[in-house]
């Protein structure tokens, strides 16, 4: 997939490194608002001018960064492989004409999708101009958590207009 490519090297780039990370017994959760990371992405992914559902900053996408901040985690750092995620995302389209998606990719070490779902942010945004929550919640393939996988969670802007994001929120559940 060629797509995959660009994602690994944008995952990388973008990781989540300021994640709050809360172990629980049976799942475990990553919460991204981008107060504590205003420092750390360039001013074109983290902005306080523009607009956030809480706080003082959100991150967006356009044409020039058309991938979000990205949640990365490698399989091998789960102590049982989980069986399901639940992840949301609060995206605020700016325009009629914004497109993307908010998007899981399960990937191996060579960049090729192993399990890909995403949720078409046009279909699951009813109002332009406002904030709305959009979910994923799948059972992730058994035989795509090899140890050597990552699996990535972000919005993918295929359009001009900005897209703006925060509070993301990832679950994975054993």
């Amino acid at each position: 997939m060629k797509t995959a490519s660009v994602l690994l090297f944008l995952s990388i780039c973008l990781s989540f490194t300021q994640c709050t990370k809360k172990n629980k017994l049976d799942s475990y959760h990553y919460f991204q608002d981008f107060e504590a990371v205003k420092n750390w992405y360039p001013k074109t992914l983290t902005t306080n001018q523009i607009l956030a559902r809480s706080g003082t900053y959100s991150a967006y996408t356009d044409s020039s960064e058309p991938y979000s901040p990205t949640l990365t985690v490698k399989c091998a750092e789960f102590p049982k492989m989980p069986k399901k995620i639940k992840a949301s995302a609060w995206c605020y389209l700016s325009s009629d004409k914004c497109g993307g998606s908010f998007c899981f990719n399960l990937y191996s070490p060579k960049n090729e999708s192993k399990q890909w779902v995403d949720v078409n942010l046009k279909e699951a945004i009813q109002t332009v101009g406002k904030w709305t929550k959009v979910t994923i919640e799948k059972e992730i393939d058994e035989k795509a958590l090899a140890p050597e996988n990552s699996i990535s969670v972000f919005v993918w802007n295929t359009q001009k207009e900005r897209i703006f994001i925060d509070d993301v929120e990832v679950e994975f559940v054993e």
